[in-house]
């Protein structure tokens, strides 16, 4: 038997794939403004560490991806409207690269990193700065802040402080990696871990003096950082 379908049927089947290809799309817009948060350095953050001739760590969250791929690391810089290729064929799993910056790379403020699987495999899939990060050329003592917070509900402790040997890093929420930054912006440490609520560093492992120093502690989506004290 023929089936025959009126108008008003196919109008009300039109309406409905409308409404289903909306949806989609606030799905796919809002997942990709979930997927922006999960990749460092974004908006600012470390925007201190991210210093000609030093040595920056680019992370990211394999929350949302495959594991079984690898990925490549693209550096945007929107004053020259051009991408820079950093690193391909990273594993996901790593979730970190180390950058070591040139020394005579430009300077700028609204740089953003791009992450893409490898060999085009998912080309709709990419981890994007949310926001723009700087580069610069050296660091002034007085510009690093005591305390620069990216999140309003991660904190962490860190204690003692001031301390002579053992350094005890707690949160009540998971975090996954810690990075430690000298009174010029460079990284002296760079930690990436299984997801936890605690961590203990002794003087030894850092391999450094007395001085101050900012611990820079990652959480899901976000960082928190404070000063401490070795004496």
């Amino acid at each position: 038997m023929q089936t025959i379908f009126s108008l008003s049927e196919i109008i009300k089947s039109i309406n409905i794939m409308k409404k289903a290809v909306i949806i989609l799309i606030i799905f796919l817009v809002g997942f990709s403004t979930l997927r922006s948060q999960y990749v460092f350095p974004c908006g600012g953050e470390d925007g201190y560490g991210c210093v000609r001739g030093t040595t920056q760590a680019i992370s990211w969250s394999k929350y949302f991806m495959d594991t079984t791929r690898s990925i490549d690391i693209l550096l945007w810089n929107a004053d020259s409207v051009s991408f820079t290729t950093l690193a391909t064929d990273v594993p996901v799993t790593d979730e970190y690269y180390m950058w070591s910056i040139p020394s005579n790379h430009p300077l700028g403020n609204h740089y953003k990193m791009k992450i893409v699987y490898h060999n085009g495999f998912l080309p709709q899939f990419k981890y994007v700065s949310n926001g723009f990060f700087s580069i610069k050329s050296s660091i002034l003592q007085q510009s690093i802040p005591a305390i620069i917070t990216k999140s309003n509900t991660n904190t962490f402790t860190l204690y003692p402080n001031p301390t002579s040997d053992v350094i005890n890093i707690g949160s009540d929420n998971k975090f996954f990696g810690i990075d430690i930054y000298d009174i010029l912006g460079a990284l002296v440490l760079h930690r990436r871990f299984s997801y936890t609520n605690d961590y203990v560093l002794t003087k030894s492992e850092l391999g450094v003096g007395t001085g101050t120093y900012t611990v820079v502690v990652r959480f899901m989506g976000s960082v928190v950082s404070k000063q401490l004290s070795i004496e």
